[in-house]
């Protein structure tokens, strides 16, 4: 809580990430970061929030009638609240299966992307679910706000991958450059499978490029999703 983090202007002082968490708990607040403006640099992310494939699921006990025990809503939980990230590079890489994410009263301003989410491996019985309210959010160029990585077909997923976004303004920050950012970089299978589904209420857009981009196709000129 309260922490500033920078890096110095000589490539070796600049890390992969400024916060790397392996298969924990992450909450950050009143927290401010301020990476490279340069893109190019060594740092991937702000922030990287991954699985521990070998960490063993957390249970809860049974109850009185013996049935076996039940896994916890979600298997970890990621809270960015009240924060101020800006640089070149992505500000979160997480891994989201299985797990919740909450950003919440945030700046975030990148040359990259805001959030990529990861939904390979990890438990088969869980979806993952990823709340915004009232962050203002801005790009510099042709990034996008979000991206999922392919889930590669993964079957089991008792509950998709969720976005609930409310209150929340998505925009290109300043003229530098013609190329406007995308909402929603996706893989198209798991937005049409439904593995893939947002939610929103009361959010604000200015000078993006589109909502919508497949990665594995060409985006529709329907972008109502």
């Amino acid at each position: 809580e309260g922490a500033t983090l920078g890096v110095g202007a000589q490539p070796a002082a600049i890390p992969r990430w400024f916060v790397r968490v392996v298969g924990g708990n992450l909450v950050l607040k009143n927290c401010r970061m301020r990476a490279p403006a340069n893109s190019n640099s060594a740092l991937e992310a702000a922030v990287r929030w991954q699985r521990d494939d070998h960490r063993p699921i957390a249970t809860q006990p049974t109850g009185n009638n013996g049935l076996p025990p039940l896994p916890p809503l979600y298997g970890g939980y990621c809270i960015v609240s009240d924060c101020f990230l800006v640089g070149g590079s992505r500000v979160i890489d997480a891994d989201m299966r299985g797990r919740a994410l909450f950003l919440e009263n945030n700046v975030f301003v990148s040359s990259q992307d805001l959030l990529r989410v990861h939904l390979e491996g990890g438990p088969s019985a869980f979806g993952a679910y990823v709340e915004l309210a009232n962050n203002t959010a801005c790009l510099l160029g042709r990034g996008a706000f979000f991206e999922v990585t392919p889930s590669q077909g993964t079957k089991g997923l008792a509950s998709p991958l969720r976005f609930d976004s409310r209150d929340n303004l998505f925009c290109k920050a300043f003229e530098v450059t013609s190329e406007k950012p995308t909402l929603l970089r996706y893989h198209e299978p798991d937005l049409h499978q439904g593995r893939l589904v947002w939610q929103e209420t009361s959010n604000a857009y200015a000078n993006l490029g589109r909502y919508l981009e497949p990665t594995d196709a060409t985006p529709a000129l329907d972008q109502d999703f």
